[in-house]
């Protein structure tokens, strides 16, 4: 075979070979945000986005994708990622609008979630029974928050409720162990923290509470033992410049 011809062909093959080189390690870069083997399992709605009904991958770190197939991804289906016991960290793009009941229920090693900013819906038991939830920030256009959307979130630590949200459902915050709420933008939210005892932002730390009676105490004695004998001294000091000047005017 000519010379010039082989060495065409090498040249070929070795720019074939880095190719396929680069494409791998694009792959593994990436592959801790998305899951290159994941497949979801999709409804087209009658508005032409997509629900996504369920999911199979073994990535710990997902991220949902806002397109799909060319359909916008628009909800969370009911159970669409429940029981996966791999999950430890998902973000759901600012597309998705609900989240359908137990989605997300009995994900036991989800620690994080990124919540959609267009959010305006959380269902019944999405995330029920995430025991070792830490994190989640609910957006600014949410709406409700179903029965028992948090349920046994043991670890969850804190909660901030937006002013938009205008219905809280049944014990949707049973469980929550460690959980302070931010009630400071929604009275509802107040109700409810006041309702099942749930500790707000509002609440004073012991430590608060210790300052505080340190300083009623402190006033107390200024005001039995100390401010007496100075009023004392200062009637006293009062009367004898009066009597000092009567005797003075009387001579």
């Amino acid at each position: 075979m000519n010379k010039k011809i082989l060495i065409g062909i090498e040249k070929t093959l070795l720019i074939i070979v880095l190719l396929v080189a680069a494409a791998v390690l694009v792959i593994l870069t990436y592959r801790g945000n998305y899951d290159i083997n994941a497949k979801f399992v999709y409804t087209v709605m009658d508005d032409g986005a997509i629900m996504i009904d369920g999911y199979t991958g073994d990535t710990p770190e997902l991220t949902i994708p806002d397109e799909i197939d060319g359909y916008t991804v628009k909800y969370i289906g009911k159970e669409a990622f429940a029981n996966d016991t791999v999950l430890k960290k998902v973000t759901i793009p600012d597309s998705v609008e609900i989240i359908y009941d137990y989605a997300f229920s009995a994900c036991v090693n989800l620690k994080t979630v990124k919540l959609s900013g267009n959010l305006k819906e959380i269902g019944l038991g999405a995330f029920f029974d995430c025991s070792s939830l830490k994190t989640a920030e609910l957006p600014n256009r949410l709406e409700k928050i179903d029965v028992s959307a948090f349920e046994n979130c043991k670890l969850l630590k804190s909660l901030k409720i937006p002013q938009s949200c205008a219905e809280i459902g049944t014990d949707a915050f049973l469980g929550c162990e460690n959980l302070i709420l931010d009630c400071s933008e929604n009275n509802l939210a107040q109700e409810i923290a006041k309702k099942y005892n749930i500790p707000t932002d509002f609440s004073e730390s012991s430590e608060s509470t210790m300052i505080k009676a340190g300083i009623l105490i402190a006033v107390a004695v200024i005001c039995v033992f100390v401010l007496p004998p100075v009023i004392k001294k200062i009637i006293i000091s009062a009367k004898n410049k009066n009597n000092v000047k009567k005797s003075e005017t009387k001579n």
